[in-house]
C-alpha cells in the first residue's frame, strides 16, 4: 500500500517505579497517513473490524465527507477518515480534541493549477464514490 504517515508529540515510555527499567511502549499522541482512495476505500474498517462495519458518524470536514469512529466506545480515543481529492486522510488520537483540531487544519497538497491553499480553504472533492466505498469502480482507480 502506498501510504505516507507522520507522527506527532512525545511519547514518554512507562517505566516500572521500582526497577527503574522501561516497561512496554505507548501510543503517539497524533497521527496522520495519507493513501490513495483507490488502495484503501472505505470499506477496509469493515474488513478489519469483522463483517460488520465499526461504528462511525457521517461528518464533513471542511467541506468534504469524512467518518468519524470512537474506538470501543471510548470517545477520548479517535480517528477521522477524510475523503478528499484522490486521497484519504486518516487521522488518529487518544485526544479527541486535537484529533478534531488536526482535522481542521490539514491543507491540500499544491495544485498544478496554482493558487495558495490555507487550512481555511476548502479542500479538493473527493474522487467518485470514495466515501460511498465505490472507488475501485471510479475509471481514476
Amino acid at each position: 500500500m502506498n501510504t505516507v504517515g507522520y507522527i506527532y508529540g512525545n511519547c514518554p515510555p512507562n517505566r516500572d517505579p521500582t526497577t527503574g527499567r522501561i516497561e512496554g511502549g505507548c501510543s503517539p499522541p497524533l497521527s496522520v497517513s495519507s493513501s490513495p482512495t483507490c488502495e484503501r476505500p472505505h470499506s477496509i474498517v469493515r474488513r478489519y473490524g469483522g463483517s460488520h462495519p465499526l461504528p462511525h458518524r457521517h461528518i464533513r470536514v471542511r467541506g468534504v465527507p469524512a467518518a468519524l469512529y470512537t474506538e470501543g466506545g471510548d470517545t477520548s480515543r479517535r480517528k477521522i477518515e477524510i475523503f478528499t481529492g484522490d486521497a484519504v486522510v486518516v487521522i488518529y488520537g487518544e485526544d479527541g480534541d486535537l484529533v478534531r483540531r488536526a482535522a481542521a487544519s490539514i491543507v491540500a497538497a499544491p495544485s498544478s493549477r496554482g493558487g495558495a491553499r490555507t487550512a481555511h480553504s476548502r479542500l479538493p472533492a473527493p474522487i467518485k464514490g470514495a466515501a460511498e466505498d465505490n472507488a475501485r469502480r471510479n475509471p481514476r482507480c
